[in-house]
Order: structure tokens, then sequence, then C-alpha cells
């Protein structure tokens, strides 16, 4: 259903501030800027906390936790957080370097000897650095983990069949496997599990006690946003999925008040209320540019003339500033976190829907208030771009009509396999054809042309992928390739 009219009547219900609060300047600003922008793009909730000078100078929710309910969000509602954890599995990684048990140029397999890859070469040489900067050159492989049911041990062991997508080393190719890997071999080294560790060093010795690596730490835990979705101007809940597998490259969940004390703790080079917890030097190494990403030449942003990644952080120049910043998006949840280390200014935004460009505005809007810069309203900017962006896929889609397939479809219908993704299977029903992956994934079948179809997946973020039927030697239906996954042989029928 259409709800931005639902959404900015709920936003015009908020509470006031926190009886006794101070809002600076600056937070008043904001509040009356992101509540506005809010209603704009159907974001029901969010969160944003910010870091000056070692002191939380905001710390404030917007909105409401889901869509049709009165619960509003406030500085310790819990959202995922995203791949905005691998900041965190770098940081653990560091004080397993500082106690000598790891290097960040150590081969993985001295910490996982059964770790193999395609290419023996690659298997040798990969280290815990070529996985936390995603230069290794590997295919992304995302549906090993999503919604697969696989843990991280059993993905790891897949990952013997993954393809090397790029040359290894060759150049910066995002990847959340490589995080797994990494996340893994720390539990190896270390001798416990990534979560106890992320828990025993970050953590609980930092104080963030409404933050955890797991969903099932969410059961019974109260003020928790829900997952939404947004799709052609519509917001919509979506079921919260379990992210356990993904773990090291994404499975954490966190508040805004949680969040700012790990902008303060990074701020601090690794110290927590005057204690170390991690050597300075080895977390500098996270933050400090690995390797280059490709710079955009983007007219929204002249001023921008570099782009890096460290180890769990992007790094961009903005107005003569460096900046630290990691984006991070899971099933119905957006975020941003942000260092500006010689302002010493942090911020976090946590949102609960995923499919807007709010989040990174709001980063900017944050960045040119609290380093004096000239304001823009980086919403609506976005919001335009956004616009024209649906126009062009529409008319794009619009091009491809549908035509016949070139035989009946239950010549389509049987079990596809892979060895590194296992089964698909293919069934006919009155309505099409029906694609299931995994325990959870569904697509329906729209015919394109002759043996080609586009799947729409029932997971609101996996959107359509194109579906190619193979012919065997003898005619028949032989495989399919399911763009963007791969290539399934059709197994015979029994």
């Amino acid at each position: 259903m259409r709800v931005w009219g639902v959404i900015a009547f709920a936003l015009a219900l908020l509470p006031p501030l926190t009886a006794g609060a101070q809002p600076s300047q600056e937070a008043g600003e904001l509040r009356a800027y992101v509540v506005d922008a809010m209603a704009q793009w159907g974001v029901p909730g969010m969160a944003v906390a910010v870091v000056r000078d070692d002191q939380v100078v905001l710390a404030e929710g917007y909105g409401v936790r889901r869509l049709g309910e009165q619960a509003s969000v406030d500085a310790n509602t819990v959202f995922a957080i995203g791949s905005n954890t691998k900041a965190f599995t770098a940081a653990v990684i560091a004080t397993e370097i500082e106690a000598g048990r790891m290097a960040w140029d150590a081969p993985v397999a001295r910490y996982l000897p059964d770790f193999q890859l395609l290419d023996p070469w690659v298997t040798r040489e990969i280290t815990i650095r070529d996985l936390l900067t995603h230069r290794h050159g590997l295919a992304r492989g995302d549906m090993l983990w999503h919604g697969s049911g696989l843990d991280r041990t059993e993905i790891i062991r897949r990952m013997r069949r993954l393809p090397q997508r790029l040359p290894f080393r060759s150049r910066y190719d995002y990847n959340n496997l490589g995080y797994i890997v990494a996340g893994q071999a720390t539990a190896a080294a270390a001798g416990k599990s990534w979560d106890d560790l992320v828990h025993d060093r970050l953590l609980s010795p930092l104080g963030m006690s409404r933050s955890s690596t797991s969903i099932s730490a969410l059961e019974g835990m109260d003020d928790l946003a829900s997952p939404h979705w947004i799709e052609n101007g519509s917001t919509t809940v979506m079921p919260r999925m379990n992210l356990d597998n993904l773990g090291p490259a994404g499975s954490i969940n966190s508040s805004a008040r949680d969040m700012a004390r790990w902008l303060r703790f990074q701020l601090a080079d690794g110290e927590a209320d005057g204690r170390p917890l991690v050597a300075a030097r080895l977390l500098r190494q996270t933050r400090s540019a690995q390797v280059t990403t490709p710079t955009a030449n983007d007219p929204l942003f002249p001023t921008t003339h570099f782009n890096a990644y460290g180890m769990g952080w992007a790094l961009f120049d903005y107005q003569g500033r460096q900046i630290l910043q990691h984006t991070g998006g899971v099933d119905g949840m957006q975020s941003e976190m942000v260092l500006v280390p010689e302002a010493r200014l942090g911020f976090v935004i946590l949102t609960n829907a995923e499919g807007h460009d709010l989040s990174r505005a709001v980063m900017y809007r944050l960045l040119d208030l609290y380093l004096g810069s000239p304001r823009h309203d980086w919403s609506a900017l976005f919001l335009e771009r956004a616009r024209a962006d649906g126009e062009d896929e529409d008319d794009a889609a619009s091009v491809a009509t549908g035509a016949s397939p070139s035989r009946p479809l239950q010549d389509y219908a049987g079990v596809y396999t892979d060895p590194l993704y296992g089964e698909v299977a293919v069934i006919a029903t009155d309505a099409g054809l029906e694609l299931t992956f995994g325990p959870l994934h569904r697509a329906t079948l729209t015919p394109r042309s002759h043996d080609a179809f586009s799947g729409r997946w029932t997971h609101p973020r996996l959107g359509t992928s194109s579906v190619v039927f193979q012919q065997d030697a003898k005619g028949d239906v032989g495989g399919l390739e399911l763009g963007g996954v791969g290539t399934f042989v059709r197994k015979p029928s029994t």
C-alpha cells in the first residue's frame, strides 16, 4: 500500500525531546530536516547518534519501529547494522594480532588448514589482509549465505568451487564471503567463536549492552525495529531473516546509543574510558587506505578526489577532510557509520528500511552541519536522482516484451544442480513456472523470449533474475543459467 501519508502522520505525532535534554542548534535543525525527509522517502524509523570531542552530543530516534504501530524509535531501539559489522571483525583480528596469534599478512591456511579455493596457488597465497580489503577477486557468492540455511563452516567448505571472478589481487571487489572466512580464521586462532570474541573483546568492555551478533539474542528483547522494504513509493514490513551465518560480514544488531560508544572507542584510537582495548597502531591499520576503489565522476561531489578501502572502512575526501565511512544494508535495514578523525567527530545513522538513499543524504547533511560546510538539501537531490533512475528502469522494462516459450512449460520442469549452490527446482503450475532455491527463496518465471525467462523473487531484496534454459545434445532442456548465480545441470528424472 502507499504509505507516505501514513508515515507523515506518524511523524507528526512524535514525542518531544526527553525532559531535561538541552538540544543544540544542530540537533534542532537536524530533527526538522529528518522528519520531513523521512515522510518523503517513506522510511518508517531512524535513529542517529553524534559524537564530538569524546562527548555524545546527540542521540535521538525519529518515527516508528514498525509501520502501522505507534511505538516510537528512540536512542535505544535495536537495528541490524549490516556490513558495519566488518569494522568490528577487523578490530577483533587486531586484538589477536596484538596477542601474537595472528598477522595481517599470514596465509589463511595457517589458521584454517582445510581451506581450499579453485586455484591452488590462490589457496596458498591468500592472506587475512586480502580477505579484509576485498582484493582477492573471488566471485561474490552471496546466495551461499542469503537464506541458504548453511552454517559458516559449510559455506567455507563450498568455497572450494567458487569461481575466481577477477585476477588475484588485481583490484578491489566487494565480497562478504571473505569476511566470513576471516572471522572463522580468527575463531580458530583464538580457540573461541567469532561471536564470543566480539562480545568479550568489544561489546562487553565498551558497555554495548543492547548489542549482539545473533538473531537469537533478540528474542524477548524490547524496543526492536522491524525491517521494511521500499519500492515504487510503497513501504511494506518484511519478515526478519536469520543472518547468523553471515556473522563476521554483517550480523551485528545495535542501537544508536550503543554505537556512540563504538564511535568514541574508534576516535580514541582503541581506548575506552582511558583503558586500551586495541593497540592504536593496529586499529589505525584498519582505517588506513589498503586498496584504491573507483572514483566516480559525480557532479554532486566535485571536490571528492580519492576513494579507498581499509579493513572494514571506506575512505574518501569531502570538503578537504578525510572521511572514514561504511554502509550497512541487510534485509530491511540500512545504516551509515562515519568518522572524521581530525575533527574528533563521528556519527551513526540507523534506519529500519531498505530501498532508499535517505541514510546517505542524512550522512552528508550531518557532515555539512558539524563541519560548517554550506548546507545542501541532500535528501531532495538524492530523491530526484532516485526517481529519475526509477523512470529509466521502468522504460527499460517496458522494452522487453513478453513472448511464448519455445516448448511446453512442463518440459522445463525438473531439478537442476550445481556443486557450489546445490539444487534448484522448477515446477510447472497452472499459473506458469516457479523456481525454488534453498529453503526460503521462490521466484515466479515470466517468459521473455524462446527459452529465456525473467524470475521475480518473492524476497524483495533479490529483485528479478534472468533464467535461461539450455539445450543438451539431444535438443532437450539440459540445464539453466541463473543470472548472477551460475549454471545448473538438469538431474535425470527417476
